[in-house]
């Protein structure tokens, strides 16, 4: 018989208390007496205190351990509310087997979208590399001080292919780090990528809970690779981004895997340009691409070719990217057992430091493609949205611009052996009801050779964007998942401290109530309310308060400014972010400094000038929200010299104005 084991806060003293509990209680049935029941009951009221304080701390050392480790906190997180659920996988016979057959459906995969692409590629408009000023030979040596800053910076995690653990390895870093410094100089010195950081152990990732899980093509390869190759990739990457930067060659319009860079940045400027556009009484015609295994097709003949032409990566330094892109392999491995390695001929690794960002330097190109046909976009990664503005007037020539320019994306793209997806490629019409009637007579447009009409809504980043923009239907799901989230902290809430309560609440809820909420400003009230119920009823279950109190007291007592204000928040630290930083440039270029031909005393004041729009749907643009709200802040907290101490005195600021006294 199998004997359960004990729960990880058991303690020795609850158990002796437990042991004392159930002599008590037989005790009390042999003998029904009073003084039997009492001494029953009061050892039950001790065991269960005992056994909350027990939780308590069992909980606060996990979280505590894993405060600074995003990914393990939120594991963490998941095992305290009992959420992993178990890994998923197809029915198998043998382990072997299925490693073997997930490793060549992985494979035949990639080469089945490569054969696919014609031989005879489309004609691709002609577009011209920028002009380099320098560029880059050799990567500059590493030094110790800044190997060990990046090692200590790491996750501790380890992977099969490490010879010691990583949390052994930064124990013992006094001693190997001059081994480690010497490899990754010999490296760069070589221009040689070692081979044993060439291998790769993949895990199949179910994509969603929902997915099939007997069909392969629902499975993600997730690579792990050794630790020491991420360290030399991270040092190759600094030396790569700084070039970049150096000389000016960072797509404005790629938002993924850059400073002061975010889905949220790049989904302000996207909802800026199609505001301001409704303001005027114009609609918006908005392209989603999405792209088949995006990493895993890149041409390594392309890539460095790219890196040569638009970027000056030539000499030593190019044949390190070279070898590094050569002769990679994987192997599949289940539970224990692996599948037999395979050469991988295409793509960047996934689980790389490098491979990102080599996906949107190789896909930079596409930006100089889009803008020859003067359509407006943004890249975030593999995720490509066109638009385009217009008015009854130029209806027709404007959608016709639009699909010439995503025949030449898909030109472009098949010459770079990148495959569109037509099947989940989304297409939105965004303009305000009166206005979007007027254009039902133009639909369905062809679009990669599919009729299509504009659909009601679609996921964008992660936010819901709909055809009116309202964010409602997107609000609604928000609200359904922090529900969720709720009722799952509710039920170990007795068990938790405040402190660590709070900890949980903000990062199962909170966070999902302020992702990308700076495009929820100025929409319908009843939308933000339904949001602010969602805090309420956090604010209660966390505090433990009554269902039907006040949540005004809850909120301030927390410290935590309601959501309204969170929003200013946001688009305010957006805003200082900007004009401090002068990134994301795409937001820089919306806060214009008021014209005046004299010198005013309030030019210290850092005021911005306000575009004049004619509808309420304008004030949600950014380049109107954003000055609006930094020009109601005090001028001391607009001068600030950090974002620490900004953040800081924009709280207490937007605290008063939440909560008067």
């Amino acid at each position: 018989m199998s004997v359960k084991p004990p729960t990880p806060w058991m303690t020795p003293e609850l158990i002796k208390a437990k042991i004392r509990r159930r002599k008590l209680e037989k005790t009390w049935r042999k003998a029904r007496t009073r003084f039997n029941r009492v001494r029953y009951k009061a050892q039950c009221h001790l065991c269960n205190r005992m056994m909350t304080k027990a939780k308590s701390q069992y909980f606060s050392e996990i979280i505590s351990e894993n405060a600074d480790n995003p990914r393990r906190l939120w594991n963490s997180i998941n095992n305290i509310l009992h959420r992993i659920p178990p890994p998923a996988l197809p029915e198998f016979t043998s382990v072997k087997s299925l490693c073997d057959h997930f490793s060549k459906f992985f494979v035949t995969k990639i080469e089945t979208i490569r054969s696919n692409f014609p031989i005879k590629i489309p004609n691709i408009p002609p577009v011209q590399p920028p002009k380099i000023k320098s560029k880059m030979n050799v990567f500059e040596l590493a030094t110790e001080g800044e190997i060990i800053k990046l090692i200590m910076k790491s996750s501790s995690k380890s992977c099969d292919l490490d010879p010691i653990p990583t949390s052994l390895l930064k124990d013992c870093l006094d001693i190997l780090i001059k081994p480690i410094t010497d490899i990754i100089n010999l490296s760069i010195k070589t221009s040689t990528f070692p081979e044993k950081f060439k291998e790769a152990h993949v895990k199949p990732l179910l994509k969603k809970s929902s997915l099939s899980k007997n069909d392969l093509k629902n499975y993600r390869p997730v690579s792990n690779l050794n630790f020491i190759s991420k360290i030399l990739e991270k040092i190759v990457a600094s030396r790569l981004q700084s070039h970049i930067s150096n000389n000016g060659l960072a797509n404005p319009m790629q938002s993924a895997y850059r400073k002061n860079h975010s889905t949220e940045s790049a989904l302000l400027r996207v909802q800026n340009d199609i505001t301001i556009k409704m303001d005027k009484g114009e609609v918006t015609a908005l392209i989603l691409l999405d792209l088949s295994a995006a990493f895993d097709t890149i041409d390594h003949f392309t890539l460095t070719d790219r890196l040569s032409n638009w970027y000056g990566i030539s000499g030593p330094a190019l044949s390190w990217f070279s070898s590094y892109l050569k002769d990679r392999c994987q192997s599949v491995k289940i539970q224990d057992t692996f599948s037999d390695p395979v050469t991988l001929l295409y793509g960047v690794p996934q689980g790389s430091v490098l491979g990102p960002l080599l996906f949107t330097l190789y896909t930079t190109p596409l930006s100089s493609i889009i803008s020859t046909f003067g359509l407006d976009h943004h890249l975030y990664a593999d995720d490509t949205q066109i638009y385009i503005s217009f008015s009854t007037s130029n209806a027709r020539e404007s959608l016709e611009k639009l699909q010439e320019c995503i025949l030449g994306v898909f030109a472009w793209m098949t010459g770079s052996k990148l495959k569109l997806n037509p099947g989940k490629t989304e297409f939105l019409l965004i303009g305000t009801k009166l206005q979007s009637t007027k254009f039902n007579d133009l639909f369905p447009i062809s679009v990669l050779d599919q009729e299509t009409k504009p659909s009601q809504s679609a996921r964008n980043l992660g936010v819901v964007f709909d055809s009116e923009l309202n964010f409602r239907k997107n609000i609604s799901e928000t609200c359904r998942s922090c529900f969720y989230h709720i009722r799952d902290l509710r039920r170990i809430r007795k068990s938790l401290s405040l402190a660590l309560a709070k900890q949980i609440a903000t990062a199962l809820v909170s966070s999902k109530l302020d992702y990308c909420n700076s495009l929820f400003h100025n929409t319908a009230e009843k939308d933000i309310a339904k949001l602010q119920r969602i805090q309420n009823c956090l604010a209660r279950v966390v505090t433990k308060a009554p269902r039907f109190s006040s949540s005004v007291p809850l909120l301030k007592s927390l410290h935590w400014l309601p959501v309204k204000f969170r929003i200013h928040f946001k688009i305010c630290t957006i805003t200082f972010r900007a004009l401090t930083d002068n990134q994301p440039g795409y937001l820089t270029e919306l806060l214009i400094p008021p014209k005046s031909s004299k010198q005013l005393r309030s030019a210290n004041a850092r005021t911005l000038f306000v575009p004049r729009i004619k509808t309420k749907i304008g004030s949600r643009a950014f380049s109107v929200a954003g000055p609006t709200l930094w020009n109601s802040l005090p001028v001391p907290i607009r001068n600030s010299k950090t974002i620490l101490s900004f953040r800081r005195s924009l709280k207490s600021h937007l605290f008063g104005l939440a909560f008067p006294p």
